[in-house]
C-alpha cells in the first residue's frame, strides 16, 4: 500500500470514530434551518396545542434523540440531527416555561445559563485536556458536547431574542 494510501486510510479510520459531522457550509445551512424549525415548532406546539403536553412529549423525544445518539457508536446523520433539532424545540421551550411560567427574568435565566456553560467547559478541558470538536469520539466526550450545545442554546435564544425585540421594536416606530 502506498504511503499515502496509508495515510488516508488512517484519515478515514478516525474520521469514523467522530460522533459528530465535519463543519462545512452544508453542517451551518442544516444548523439554521434546524434551528428556525425548532424555534417554529416549539411556539407553534405551545400555542396550538396542550402546552404541558407539548413540553412533556418533547422532553420525551429530546431524551429519545440524545440516547439514540450518545449509543450510537459512530456518526449517523438521522441521529446526530434528530438530536440537534430536539435540542432546538425542547431548549426553546424550556426557555420560555422558565420565563413565562416560572417568571424567571430572561437577564437572570441567561446568566445563569451562561455560567452553567463556562462551568461545563472548564470541567470538559480539566477532564479531556482539549475542548475540540474534531476530537469528540468518546461516550463522556459526547456528553460534554451535547452539555455545551445545550447551555449555548440559551445564550443565543436571549440574543436572538434581544434582536428580534429591538427589530420589532424598531417597525413600530
Amino acid at each position: 500500500m502506498p504511503q499515502n494510501a496509508s495515510a488516508e486510510y488512517a484519515a478515514n479510520d478516525y474520521q469514523s470514530l467522530l460522533k459528530v459531522p465535519k463543519i462545512t457550509l452544508y453542517f451551518w445551512i442544516a444548523k439554521l434551518v434546524s434551528t428556525a424549525l425548532g424555534e417554529a415548532t416549539s411556539d407553534y406546539l405551545v400555542f396550538h396545542t396542550n402546552p404541558y403536553a407539548a413540553v412533556l412529549g418533547c422532553g420525551l423525544l429530546f431524551s429519545v434523540a440524545l440516547v439514540l445518539q450518545v449509543l450510537s457508536d459512530r456518526y449517523v446523520a438521522q441521529y446526530y440531527w434528530f438530536a440537534v433539532v430536539m435540542v432546538s424545540i425542547f431548549g426553546t421551550q424550556i426557555a420560555d416555561v422558565t420565563h413565562v411560567v416560572l417568571g424567571v427574568p430572561y437577564l437572570l435565566s441567561t446568566a445563569l445559563f451562561f455560567v452553567t456553560l463556562i462551568g461545563i467547559l472548564i470541567l470538559w478541558k480539566r477532564s479531556e485536556g482539549t475542548l475540540s470538536i474534531h476530537s469528540v469520539h468518546t461516550r463522556r466526550r459526547e456528553i460534554f458536547y451535547w452539555s455545551t450545545i445545550v447551555a449555548a442554546l440559551r445564550q443565543i435564544e436571549w440574543v436572538g431574542g434581544r434582536m428580534l425585540w429591538s427589530g420589532r421594536a424598531l417597525n413600530r416606530s
